[in-house]
């Protein structure tokens, strides 16, 4: 799930027209179509520039189980 979708999701709570929303900001958080496991390359993508999507190939990733385990040395993970 992207934050791209807040924005979106927003414009349509507040009586926007749907598909012209979706038509220019894309999905909303309520859509059950599946996001790409993908990042934008650029800053400021909705100012005006078109988004440079990366997408990840998690077959190419190396990650084991410890990745995951919760082992956080931060003085916060206490709580």
């Amino acid at each position: 799930m992207s934050h791209f979708r807040i924005f979106p999701t927003l414009l349509e709570l507040m009586g926007y027209d749907a598909e012209e929303t979706r038509r220019i900001y894309g999905a909303p958080l309520d859509d059950p179509a599946e996001d790409e496991f993908s990042f934008n390359m650029l800053f400021n993508t909705r100012l005006g520039r078109k988004p440079e999507w990366q997408h990840i190939d998690l077959s190419k990733t190396s990650s084991t189980r410890e990745d995951f385990r919760g082992t956080s040395t931060s003085p916060m993970s206490g709580l």
